[in-house]
């Protein structure tokens, strides 16, 4: 399904938008944020999220390296200003929650400095629970940056099962092949085997640096880095191959180009929500197939059928 995003308001540190992803829900507001270190700018960001709270009455989300924290878990080193916190109940807003690695800030860029901190995350208004009480935020792991990118989800994903195989052939450039698929399959993640495979190492410097202490796992992190960036460096052929495109040949390692041609793709093929004959939307898995069940079966079914019986008398 199309989304439909209107750009309302773009700044050096704020971006503002509504957004339509889903017609059976209506639309929701975005709003991006670098929350500026500086005191001067500090006023003038509040004084927009204020007339924003004011002036908001459907489902909003305010995401961004907010440079906040809110309560003394979310930093390693000093507690947290009980001012922020009343500032975020003034505007009718709460922090979402997350998962993963409780620290999206390090004080070095590979997840292991000393100083840590929560300054990236999501504060939502009331009506963005009601509409979309299945989101959740995760933290992913950090790489090459001190700010580890945070992921938001709108709704949880359902299972798809029976998927098959696939399999690349830049796989077997890799010494470590055949004993990467091995402990694989013993991974616990939840999809395809191919996908399982691909995002191994990434759980592994998540699981570091979740558990790190004072730097102790970091020559073990740069290993595992360095490992992402030559599968980052032959993403390209798996691009190419599931593009199906076949100008490849004339294009350079940029796979930019590849991921746009498979979203796309990818984009068209999916049913997210349905019109049903009643005027309600159907957006689950379980309604999407029984309004389709039924009406295939409407249409292929007649309650006056023709007379066949001079063509069933040519099968056997």
């Amino acid at each position: 399904m199309a989304s439909n995003l209107t750009l309302l308001k773009q700044c050096e540190k704020i971006i503002h938008a509504k957004v339509i992803n889903d017609p059976s829900r209506g639309a929701w507001f975005l709003t991006c944020i670098y929350g500026t270190p500086y005191i001067h700018e500090k006023s003038s960001q509040k004084t927009y999220i204020s007339q924003l709270s004011n002036s908001i009455d459907t489902p909003w989300v305010v995401i961004g390296d907010l440079n906040i924290t809110l309560s003394p878990n979310d930093r390693s080193t000093q507690n947290t200003s009980s001012e922020i916190l009343d500032l975020i109940n003034d505007f009718d807003l709460s922090d979402m929650g997350f998962c993963g690695n409780p620290f999206t800030w390090s004080s070095n860029k590979h997840g292991t400095g000393q100083i840590k901190s929560r300054l990236d995350r999501t504060i939502v208004n009331n009506n963005w629970f009601i509409s979309y009480p299945k989101s959740i935020l995760t933290h992913l792991a950090q790489n090459g940056s001190d700010h580890a990118p945070i992921l938001l989800e709108m709704c949880k994903q359902n299972k798809v099962t029976g998927r098959n195989w696939k399999f690349f052939e830049h796989w077997l450039s890799q010494h470590s092949c055949s004993d990467e698929i091995k402990n694989a399959w013993s991974a616990r993640f939840s999809g395809s085997n191919a996908f399982v495979f691909t995002n191994k190492p990434q759980h592994n410097i998540t699981s570091l640096q979740a558990s790190d202490i004072s730097g102790s796992n970091t020559e073990e992190i740069v290993k595992l880095e360095k490992q992402i960036r030559k599968l980052n460096d032959i993403q390209a052929s798996s691009n190419r191959q599931k593009s199906r495109d076949h100008f490849y040949n004339d294009m350079d390692l940029n796979s930019k180009y590849f991921h746009i041609r498979m979203n796309r793709r990818k984009s068209r093929n999916r049913i997210d929500s349905l019109l049903a004959p009643d005027g309600t939307w159907c957006n689950d898995r379980d309604s999407l197939a029984a309004l389709l069940k039924n009406h295939f079966h409407n249409i292929m079914t007649s309650s006056t059928p023709a007379d066949i019986t001079s063509f069933l008398q040519y099968i056997p």
